[in-house]
């Protein structure tokens, strides 16, 4: 039988709580984020952050979408989930993808390791790992998503490590596909 293990607790700071002693001393201004973004993600647990990507780069994580959207659908690849067209019954839309990293270079660099990596570690005050990434997709005929609180299935009763909190990071934009 394997026992519980506790995790040390992470450092997210959310409008309810106040930041673990300690964390604050570790957040500080850098290249990536100014000392305004830092101090509103203490204050109020979340920053947006306009223009954190180039022109160029949004081009390039247009183009990453469309290239994802193109990758064929291979068992234990990226995965493609599909919802019931609102417009035509008899028709599948994409819903959603997820898995994009190991499968798509270009969003791995986006992702993980670089400048995106690094405001999120600088805001935790501590290294961060990815731990689920994915796009949503709005189609013409899709439901959309319902308002909902995301958790891991099995957090509350898993015998393994899981995290004990997570901070997302998104990256939203309006993209004719």
């Amino acid at each position: 039988m394997k026992s519980k293990r506790a995790l040390p607790q992470q450092g997210i700071f959310t409008p309810h709580a106040s930041p673990p002693k300690g964390r604050i001393e570790s957040i500080k201004a850098g290249v990536d984020l100014d000392s305004a973004a830092i101090d509103r993600y203490v204050r109020h647990g979340w920053v947006a952050v306009r223009g954190f990507f180039s022109p160029a780069q949004t081009a390039d994580i247009q183009r990453f979408t469309e290239e994802t959207l193109a990758l064929p659908e291979i068992s234990g690849a990226q995965m493609v989930y599909r919802e019931t067209s609102l417009l035509d019954p008899n028709a599948r839309v994409i819903q959603r993808i997820e898995d994009l990293c190991p499968h798509h270079k270009g969003f791995d660099r986006l992702i993980r390791g670089g400048r995106l990596q690094r405001c999120v570690e600088q805001l935790l005050g501590e290294p961060a790992a990815l731990f689920k990434e994915k796009i949503n997709f709005k189609m013409p005929g899709g439901a959309g998503f319902e308002a909902h609180q995301d958790q891991q299935a099995g957090w509350s009763t898993a015998t393994y490590p899981m995290p004990r909190s997570q901070t997302s990071a998104r990256i939203s934009g309006v993209f004719s596909i």
